[in-house]
């Protein structure tokens, strides 16, 4: 596992990363789970797989590293911390090898973010590396559990965030995010893939316009965000 100096590396590679928008060396998925909802059956995989998948709960005090037996493929990792130091977590793939999920906060934080969209085994969280003094609560839940909403709407929320958009084709997103945290992204997935919306330095007020495939919205924020879903019709 990391040491000391790795960490303070680290760090400061979060730090200058999160200042480029739209720059990512993390692989992203050609397409979205073939059902969208469901955790698709492979045949080559060495974990069990489910329709539906068991959600899986740590809480703890400070410093951990977590072993995460959850299955292969996607998921939401939803993350409560209550302190007023720094929190620092990532993922570790089975060879210790850091991935694609990433949180560093410094008081109290509640929110939701995808974990393992790629599918490839290299790319499965094995690890969760946990560095702070206060309390957390850590799950790991079934990808089509995640927040659903209905085209049109108006979707508030707080923090990290990931949206479904169901009942219709979305022609444009009216964002609002307030001016807490440093840096902000909007993007999301749709039937070819990523899709980037738009990033900065909030507080942000704009309308961008979007594929009509969209089919979910990440939302990555510090404090209060909302997005006004347009349809196609309106």
């Amino acid at each position: 596992m990391k040491t000391k100096a790795t960490i303070t590396a680290f760090l400061i590679t979060v730090i200058l990363t999160s200042c480029l928008s739209g720059v990512t060396s993390i692989p992203i998925a050609t397409t979205l789970p073939t059902s969208f909802f469901t955790v698709t059956p492979t045949a080559t995989s060495p974990i069990p797989q489910a329709t539906i998948q068991s959600s899986i709960t740590f809480t703890g005090k400070g410093n951990a590293i977590l072993t995460v037996n959850k299955w292969r493929g996607p998921a939401l990792i939803h993350i409560t911390y209550t302190g007023s130091d720094e929190f620092i977590a990532w993922n570790d793939n089975e060879n210790d090898r850091q991935l694609d999920f990433v949180l560093h906060v410094f008081n109290d934080y509640s929110g939701t973010q995808i974990l393992d969209l790629a599918e490839q085994e290299s790319w499965q969280t094995h690890y969760l590396e946990i560095y702070t003094k206060g309390s957390w609560e850590i799950d790991i839940l079934p990808f089509e559990s995640g927040r659903k909403v209905n085209i049109p709407n108006v979707v508030n929320g707080v923090n990290n965030d990931v949206v479904f958009l169901q009942g219709g084709k979305p022609s444009s997103l009216e964002i609002e995010i307030d001016e807490s945290g440093y840096y902000f992204e909007v993007s999301g997935y749709g039937d070819d893939g990523f899709v980037p919306i738009v990033a900065g330095k909030p507080p942000y007020h704009g309308t961008a316009k979007i594929e009509k495939d969209l089919k979910m919205v990440k939302i990555e924020a510090l404090g209060s965000w909302q997005i006004k879903i347009l349809d196609t019709s309106k």
